[in-house]
Formats: structure tokens, C-alpha cells, sequence
């Protein structure tokens, strides 16, 4: 007999970036964010001309051992020639309750100086069907 096993799915709204870094000599930067977990990779689209760029995108992902899994964003600066990192971070999914939405403000890393204003990544996951239960929590 054929068993049919689902994984746990995480569900991730990237919603904007703000304070990035300029990577751009004439305007500002054109970034995108691209999402890694567990093999499986998204990418944003482009936001054109911005250091505030607002996404609004979801995307879902499965998870093979939500002890274990992270999630990395990494933002580029999409070039004519070749697309730049700008800056990154990483997520653990370890904590998320299962059916609520977590809603993150991450610091980037490895942005380059001259930055102003903190840069940070703005995020929502939503453990769809794993994670801990409200009910499971000490009183």
C-alpha cells in the first residue's frame, strides 16, 4: 500500500525592506529578495529606484524538520551586468505556534557602510500545520 506523506508547510509574506544600502551610482538600487530554505529557492520582484522597497509577496515553502530549519533572505541589487548583494539574514522556524502569524522586523547583515537609518527586512510566517500549540505553553 502507498502512503502519502505531506510535509509541514510554512507560509512567508515578504513584505518591505527599509534604510538599505545605495549599491547604484546614478539613482538608488533596484533590489529583490531572494528566500532559501531546506533546497527550495523564491525570488521577489524587482522594486526599481528604491531604498524603501515594499514586496507584498507570499510564498510557501515545506518543511522537512521544523527543529532544524532557517530560512535565509538575501537582498540584491539587480544590475544590467551582474546582480550585487546588497545585504542578508537568517530566520530560525524552530518557535513559530502553529496557525498564527509571526509577524518579524530582522536586521540585515553585510550591508556596506554609508547606510542611514538601520536596515531591516519586514516579514510575516505562518506555520500552516506544525509548530507548537498556545495550549502547550507553561501557565
Amino acid at each position: 500500500s502507498l502512503i502519502l506523506f505531506a510535509m509541514p508547510r510554512l507560509n512567508v509574506t515578504v513584505h518591505k525592506a527599509k534604510n538599505l544600502p545605495n549599491h547604484d551610482i546614478v539613482g538608488a538600487s533596484d533590489p529583490y529578495v531572494v528566500l532559501e530554505m531546506g533546497g527550495r529557492i523564491y525570488k521577489t520582484k524587482t522594486v526599481s529606484d528604491s531604498l524603501n522597497p515594499v514586496w507584498e509577496e507570499e510564498f510557501a515553502f515545506m518543511v522537512a524538520d521544523d527543529n532544524a530549519a532557517t530560512i535565509t533572505f538575501t537582498i540584491f541589487d539587480e544590475d544590467v551586468f551582474k546582480d550585487e548583494k546588497m545585504c542578508w539574514c537568517r530566520l530560525a522556524v524552530s518557535n513559530l505556534y502553529r496557525g498564527e502569524d509571526c509577524h518579524k522586523a530582522m536586521l540585515l547583515y553585510d550591508c556596506k557602510p554609508g547606510t542611514f537609518g538601520t536596515p531591516e527586512l519586514e516579514v510575516t510566517l505562518h506555520a500552516v500545520d506544525f509548530g507548537k500549540l498556545r495550549s502547550e505553553d507553561p501557565k
